[in-house]
């Protein structure tokens, strides 16, 4: 293993604070330190970039304003608002943990690292954000960005997904954090591993760390951060099946846990034989982390046998599906494919 070694261990925290007091983004759950907003954002960009979860975090903290707005709200109106964003167990989360805050702490976030970590949904990474940038404990966050970016700068040749390179960059970054404030360092790491030192083509030339930089001194910015083999993505078909009845669609909601859980969507199969009176309406494909989906949407006379007697199928018209019933990002670009193929 080879680790690029610096003799002012003080050159990362003040080198990317200075530049992080010039350059940071003016985003709205920067204004003030209250604890639910950071938490709130933390939990929204979660696996999202920063332009495509802002709007979610602005309709949530509009329509849920307190944490206990949040924990006092229904779960569909929760899903309603966070619709198309995925991954919808954070959601989920965010629900429970309000509840939790307002029933355990009397409304009021915990103050120390270690108590937030006992929140549902919050784990080491957002209860450093929420510690530091909150309340100034001295701990520092480990996300992608910062993955990244430390991982180039000292030359961590180690894979960041396994224990001995992540020890790494946690030991040196949980060093660093002490000589600086711990929240600003922190939201410096982030925004620098978001803004400069992206995956591919990071703007090395601008960035204020190159001088002492690993990667960029030998050239190893695609190669670094080593990652250890990436889960196979498996390929999955799934059947959707419109059956309709006087402006009315049948749908399901589906189970509590795994996949999209509590959501709707058309019932469906992986396994289905059309019959000659069925019909393609279209097709789409959709990509999560772990699994390449295929989906085929079925115009039908009636469900298929194995799925017909299902009691949780139920009607509703197209605008009460879109209006008061949460679906996942999949079922939303079945609706729209099928109202562009009605129009043409």
């Amino acid at each position: 293993m080879f680790v690029h070694l610096h003799t002012a261990m003080t050159f990362f925290s003040n080198e990317i604070t200075n530049w992080y007091s010039l350059n940071k983004r003016d985003l709205p759950w920067r204004f003030n330190q209250d604890p639910y907003f950071v938490w709130l954002s933390e939990i929204v960009l979660q696996q999202t970039r920063v332009d495509q979860g802002l709007p979610y975090f602005l309709r949530l903290k509009e329509r849920f304003p307190t944490v206990g707005d949040l924990a006092r709200a229904n779960e569909n109106d929760i899903f309603h608002v966070w619709q198309g964003l995925g991954y919808y167990s954070r959601a989920k989360n965010l629900h429970r943990c309000a509840q939790v805050i307002v029933e355990d702490f009397n409304g009021k976030f915990p103050t120390n690292y270690q108590d937030l970590l006992t929140l549902p949904g919050i784990g080491p990474y957002t209860a450093a954000a929420i510690a530091s940038i909150c309340f100034g404990e001295p701990v520092a966050v480990v996300d992608g960005n910062v993955l990244r970016l430390v991982s180039r700068f000292l030359g961590v040749d180690q894979p960041v997904n396994e224990k001995k390179g992540l020890s790494i960059i946690r030991n040196f970054v949980n060093e660093e954090v002490k000589t600086a404030e711990p929240g600003i360092f922190n939201q410096a790491m982030m925004e620098m591993g978001s803004l400069v030192c992206k995956p591919k083509n990071p703007s090395c030339q601008s960035c204020c760390l190159a001088q002492t930089c690993f990667a960029f001194k030998y050239s190893r910015q695609d190669h670094l951060p080593v990652k250890k083999n990436k889960v196979k993505v498996k390929n999955l078909t799934i059947n959707y099946f419109l059956l309709s009845s006087k402006d009315k669609i049948a749908i399901w909601k589906r189970p509590a846990k795994g996949i999209w859980a509590n959501l709707h969507e058309f019932p469906n199969s992986e396994h289905y034989t059309a019959n000659k009176s069925d019909s393609l309406i279209c097709s789409v494909n959709h990509l999560l982390t772990h699994r390449r989906i295929e989906s085929k949407l079925w115009k039908v006379k009636e469900l298929p046998s194995h799925i017909s007697q299902n009691n949780l199928i139920f009607e509703v018209s197209l605008d009460e599906l879109q209006e008061m019933y949460p679906v996942h990002q999949l079922m939303n670009k079945l609706i729209e494919k099928w109202q562009d193929q009605l129009i043409k």
